[in-house]
């Protein structure tokens, strides 16, 4: 790359030409082919499901000796342990010279072979039935002068009568697939065929459902171009800010709150719903912090301005030098009221995170966790690192300008922030809040007396793990309480549950006895059970 080439900085628009070409791309791709590439992606791991049932039971019937020994009942634990593992049902009938059948053995008590399909010699169908739908194999064969019918019934599709969290009704082949793909009543371009090439059944797309789903190619290429295009966002705040931080800074900001707002406005851009990080019902609390994956890119972005920011001007102690006066205390007042309006933000954020989702922090339960908690955690620590640079920069514009006046600074607090909540009077937040505004003017008053609380330590990570013990704290005793609340809302929830049941049964038994009373008999004494 020609010096000339990196001076004018012809690259960085070269990047953007790329990310603006991958994302069209994308769309175009998207556009074309992700509807059948994805039906036939699925029709693929169908196919592959059902050819792997079906080859392992031509396997099994081929091994006579243990198919004779299950059917005289001499197989030892170790078959018979392999056999109940398989993911599909194996039924052996033996036919009597009188030609009735007697099943001999089976490896599940799910379901039984429909009695319409003895007669048929051998067969490869498709049938639905009560508690699902299954491809069924049927195989005629002679083992020590014995004829067996073997039967394969191969689960596609589980239904029960009463849908339960543990008893889904979905499809068997794929964890990840109800919802976006379903068996079609009719014939549609996408038949699954079984070993033999015999169309068994079609999948089409969910009609109802209104998330799309893309697939990985086209993932891939928007992923890319998002990151292309911050990439360069982020070089272009450099170059401005080599000359004025200002510009630089006020660049990236609009940038990111531009592309951020975009993919509000638009959500098709990204599709980000498709994954079950941005899923709302794992938590959403408003119409901004609609997922966790929302919370995270919204935490993730707004840490990106601040570091930014402040690693350009950490080095000034007063960032309203080159201000005049009249100018300097409006500014100061304001970023009171931002400094009030942010840490109750915080607070609230981390309240909600504990209290309007399905994410556990029991941290004393370690089975409890997965991957949204170590989410939680890291959106956690983002909005912490962001709050602590964030309030780092106000105060360097409110010590200055009220620095011969430092009470003025825990006055404004306090008066604000009740100000603040006397306006929301009636809300039950706002018991909530006063002991985050007695936080603020303690974390206030650290701030202030940093230099001297940390005077006696010679190395600079003293003053990080201050701080980290400081937050670390703050989180958790927040987290601890709502922790508490839910406990105790659950333990409500359950107990009145519980007094419903017992109340219905109550009732049941007081109707059994009226009905036991009006049914007895001149001279015949029933005993009472209930």
């Amino acid at each position: 790359m020609s010096q000339t080439w990196k001076n004018k900085g012809y690259w960085k628009w070269g990047l953007l030409i790329l990310s603006a070409l991958l994302f069209t791309f994308s769309i175009v791709f998207n556009r074309f082919s992700t509807y059948r590439s994805s039906l036939q992606g699925e029709v693929k791991k169908a196919e592959k499901y059902l050819h792997n049932q079906q080859k392992d039971f031509e396997k099994f019937l081929q091994d006579t000796v243990l198919v004779g020994k299950l059917v005289r009942n001499a197989e030892d634990r170790g078959q018979f342990d392999a056999l109940i593992a398989k993911k599909y049902g194996i039924y052996l009938y033996e036919v009597k010279e009188t030609g009735t059948l007697t099943l001999n053995f089976w490896n599940t008590q799910l379901v039984l072979p429909p009695d319409e399909t003895f007669s048929v010699p051998e067969m490869e169908e498709y049938l639905s039935l009560p508690n699902g739908e299954y491809l069924i194999v049927k195989k005629t064969l002679r083992v020590f002068e014995q004829t067996i019918m073997a039967y394969a019934m191969i689960p596609v599709k589980t239904i029960y009568f009463q849908e339960k969290s543990y008893l889904p009704s979905r499809m068997v082949y794929s964890e990840d697939v109800d919802g976006r793909v379903m068996i079609a009543t009719d014939e549609t371009d996408f038949p699954v065929k079984s070993l033999s090439g015999k169309s068994l059944f079609y999948l089409d797309k969910v009609a109802t459902s209104g998330l799309q789903v893309n697939d990985n190619l086209t993932i891939f290429l928007r992923a890319s171009a998002l990151l292309i295009l911050l990439l360069v966002v982020h070089l272009f705040a450099e170059t401005l800010a080599r000359n004025r931080i200002g510009k630089g800074v006020a660049f990236l900001v609009c940038c990111l709150v531009f592309i951020r707002v975009l993919t509000y406005i638009f959500p098709e851009i990204l599709n980000l719903r498709q994954f079950p990080l941005f899923d709302p019902q794992i938590y959403g609390s408003s119409i901004v912090q609609r997922s966790l994956g929302d919370l995270l890119l919204n935490s993730i972005f707004f840490c990106w301005m601040v570091v930014f920011t402040w690693s350009k001007v950490h080095q000034r102690k007063d960032l309203t030098t080159p201000w005049i006066k009249s100018v300097k205390w409006p500014v100061a007042i304001f970023c009171i009221c931002l400094l009030i309006y942010s840490t109750f933000i915080l607070s609230s954020v981390i309240r909600s995170i504990v209290a309007d989702s399905k994410i556990s922090f029991d941290v004393t339960n370690f089975f409890s966790l997965n991957f949204y908690t170590v989410v939680g955690f890291f959106v956690l620590a983002t909005l912490t690192l962001s709050y602590f640079y964030f309030t780092q920069l106000l105060f360097r514009i409110i010590f200055p300008v009220l620095g011969n006046n430092r009470w003025l600074v825990y006055f404004g607090i306090a008066f604000s922030g009740l100000v603040f909540l006397s306006i929301r009077s009636g809300d039950p937040t706002v018991l909530f809040y006063l002991p985050v505004l007695a936080w603020l003017l303690l974390y206030t008053w650290l701030i202030d007396r940093e230099g001297k609380i940390l005077t006696r330590f010679r190395i600079n990570v003293a003053g990080i793990l201050f701080w980290i013990a400081i937050f670390s704290i703050s989180i958790a005793a927040i987290m601890l309480a709502e922790n508490r609340k839910a406990e105790w809302e659950k333990r409500k929830f359950y107990a009145e549950k519980a007094n419903g049941t017992n109340g219905s049964i109550q009732r049941t038994a007081d109707e059994h006895r009226a009905c036991i009373s009006r049914c007895r008999l001149p001279g015949r004494e029933f005993p009472s059970f209930l």
